[in-house]
């Protein structure tokens, strides 16, 4: 592991261990969603860490740590699809099997099963994972926009596998460090400054 991403993921841990880091008048009252983004790369020593946390007794606050595609596999297994879905992979090309797939699974089951966890689990955090995973199925652009209508009192990081930068007061973000987009993200780098 390079060192650069020992101390962001270092960073992280101590920032859920500071029960005071995630008070609200620390973001003068903004919505609490925080984007720690990481090379592609490192994707697996990321997934560590993250496993880590969840098994930490050091942790100052009650975290749910939820995988975006985790959630749209079980979706499909409860709802038995995932037969069907393989057998649609292998008729079509890659571009035609995501159109099929994204009426399969509608982004906004996946961010009402968010909300749903959110309420019943009641956590203090809320990390969602996977999103290289789940793309292009569901963006992080509508993850971070709409579970802000939805859940705009929860503390939510997103791990997002590339770039989240600030231009010009707004957030962009890269993901994979090759695939933009250029809407604009009410949203706080965690881990590696740059605020919005």
């Amino acid at each position: 592991m390079n060192e650069s991403l020992t101390s962001k993921l270092n960073c992280l841990i101590n920032i859920l261990k500071d029960e005071n880091y995630f008070k609200r008048e620390n973001i003068a009252n903004e919505v609490p969603f925080y984007i720690f983004d990481y090379n592609p790369e490192d994707e697996l020593e990321v997934r560590k860490t993250i496993n880590q946390i969840s098994e930490s007794k050091q942790i100052k606050y009650n975290v749910e740590i939820l995988n975006l595609y985790d959630i749209a596999i079980n979706y499909l297994q409860e709802n038995n699809l995932l037969e069907k879905t393989f057998e649609i992979e292998k008729k079509f090309t890659p571009e035609k099997f995501f159109t099929r797939l994204k009426s399969i699974i509608d982004p906004e089951l996946i961010l009402n099963k968010i909300v749903k966890i959110s309420v019943t689990k009641e956590p203090d955090i809320l990390i969602l994972t996977g999103i290289g995973n789940i793309y292009p199925i569901l963006r992080a652009h509508l993850i971070i926009n709409k579970l802000q209508e939805k859940i705009y009192n929860k503390t939510v990081i997103l791990m997002y596998p590339g770039t989240f930068e600030i231009i010009d007061t707004e957030g962009q973000l890269l993901l994979f460090n090759k695939l933009e987009s250029k809407a604009f993200y009410r949203a706080f780098k965690i881990c590696g400054g740059g605020v919005r």
